[in-house]
């Protein structure tokens, strides 16, 4: 999560719908569509802390799949540099524990959503060797999110649908909520309370006779987002009240927000290719000047790295190049595009975790926490870029790691080409200018390349024919520093 959550909500919808898939297809059965359904197993990864001394089974995986190998993981954490980003292994295993819980916590409250949806098993209790996804660690350490999961771990449960991942400051909100009622308890003139940090509160009574068994929506809650200069975080806190006033449940949600950006004056885009040229619209709608035409002085947005993109950086231009396809830098370079889909890139097992740099631009402008969330939902990459040797990871503003800390790839970097500098992404952009996150995403990758505070330290080696301008194979490109 959140890679998949466009996956993990259809299915949940599917399996809630008793496909034909849920029972015996060989006649040796009857079914009679009052069976319970149960999600069996799911879960996500995060890391445990390491004691000092480490354990035997660090150099064993799971069926020779390397990616499942603890061993050699803190010697990765300093070769990537990620003591630069979160200081110890012991604050980025926390780290990832965290995003555990904001993981689990997104698929109870779906699951719990459905009335038809009766149970379900988080793999596991405790971590194992090769599979890090309990909620205790292989030493029986509780991670740091257990007090939280015991709040939505509860018969009865208030829960929100949130409408958006991702939300501009001063927004109006409208929140659905809905109570998951599997207790025993007479609900029968309780109440839902609610308030945000920023002063806002409210309460309604519960609808009369709650069924135990059920899910019900209650009233949507109304809130008005506080005004901010930073990316910040609104918590938005629940409470079940018993009509004696004792609680019964509680909850939580960590509501993203963003300031609205106010100037991009000066900034002129140019754009080539198809995903490119349908941003143009809404590009100018944010206040970007764009070009017919691409000038030396132009940023120059393009879906592949084909002529007109290298005569521009030759000439000393700037470059994002949205690198959504396999086929967007060229066959002979030392970089690739690989895509994630059906693969072990996918993360879908062994969790992967998409880490940004959040004390530099462009990430410093949109970041909440180093390891990405639910409010990167709509830009989750589908691709990565291979090629960059730990060394150069410098230079990898954003990247992903896999189970533990292996696979590294980058997901947004910068090098030098000739005499110009170029952003690579296969961050998405197709909501831009409908979703916050997303669009203020782009916005600062066009500020920051734009700026003078882009200064990559990779150069992009390549060799030009002058007659055609085209890059030909008589020399490999080179990443040095």
């Amino acid at each position: 999560m959140p890679d998949h959550v466009d996956l993990w909500d259809r299915w949940l919808a599917e399996l809630a719908s008793r496909p034909q898939w849920t029972f015996s297809p060989y006649g040796d059965a009857v079914r009679t569509g009052d069976e319970p359904l149960m999600v069996s197993e799911f879960g996500n990864w995060g890391l445990p802390r390491l004691p000092d001394q480490l354990p035997w089974w660090f150099n064993i995986s799971f069926g020779e799949r390397g990616v499942t190998r603890p061993a050699g993981v803190l010697e990765r954490f300093h070769a990537y540099g990620f003591d630069r980003i979160f200081g110890s292994f012991s604050e980025m295993a926390e780290e990832t524990q965290r995003h555990q819980f904001v993981s689990l916590k997104h698929e109870i409250e779906s699951i719990r959503s459905y009335e038809a949806l009766q149970g379900y098993v988080i793999t596991g209790v405790t971590d194992v060797h090769w599979e890090v996804n309990g909620l205790l660690d292989m030493w029986r350490n509780e991670k740091v999110y257990v007090n939280d999961l015991s709040k939505i771990q509860t018969s009865d449960l208030i829960a929100c649908r949130l409408t958006a991942y991702s939300f501009y400051e001063k927004d109006h909100v409208e929140v659905p909520a809905f109570i998951s009622h599997f207790s025993d308890v007479d609900l029968s003139g309780a109440s839902l309370r609610w308030r945000t940090t920023s002063g806002e509160s409210g309460q309604y009574a519960l609808p009369a006779d709650l069924r135990p068994g059920s899910v019900n929506e209650l009233p949507p809650i109304r809130i008005v987002l506080p005004a901010t200069d930073r990316p910040s975080s609104e918590r938005l806190e629940l409470e079940l009240r018993h009509r004696n006033g004792n609680r019964l449940a509680e909850n939580y949600y960590t509501l993203p927000v963003l300031p609205r950006r106010s100037s991009v004056a000066g900034i002129r885009v140019a754009a080539r290719g198809d995903e490119s040229s349908q941003l143009s619209s809404q590009l100018q709608a944010n206040g970007f000047e764009i070009a017919e035409s691409v000038s030396p002085g132009d940023v120059l947005i393009a879906d592949r790295y084909d002529n007109a993109t290298e005569t521009h950086l030759q000439n000393g231009g700037r470059v994002i190049l949205l690198t959504g396809d396999e086929a967007a830098l060229p066959s002979h370079w030392p970089l690739r595009v690989v895509s994630r889909i059906g693969t072990e890139l996918d993360g879908r097992w062994f969790s992967n975790f998409n880490w940004i740099r959040p004390d530099r631009e462009p990430f410093s402008s949109v970041a909440f926490t180093p390891i990405l969330n639910f409010e990167s939902a709509a830009v989750a990459p589908r691709h990565v870029i291979q090629g960059f040797a730990p060394a150069q990871f410098d230079d990898v503003l954003s990247g992903i790691t896999y189970g533990w800390l292996n696979n590294n790839c980058a997901l947004t970097a910068q090098v030098h080409v000739g005499s110009g500098q170029m952003l690579l992404t296969t961050y998405r952009f197709h909501r831009y200018g409908a979703d916050p996150f997303t669009t203020e995403l782009l916005n600062s990758f066009l500020s920051y390349v734009a700026g003078v505070e882009m200064l990559p330290r990779l150069k992009l080696r390549t060799e030009i024919s002058a007659d055609s301008r085209e890059l030909v194979n008589t020399s490999i490109p080179q990443l040095d520093k």
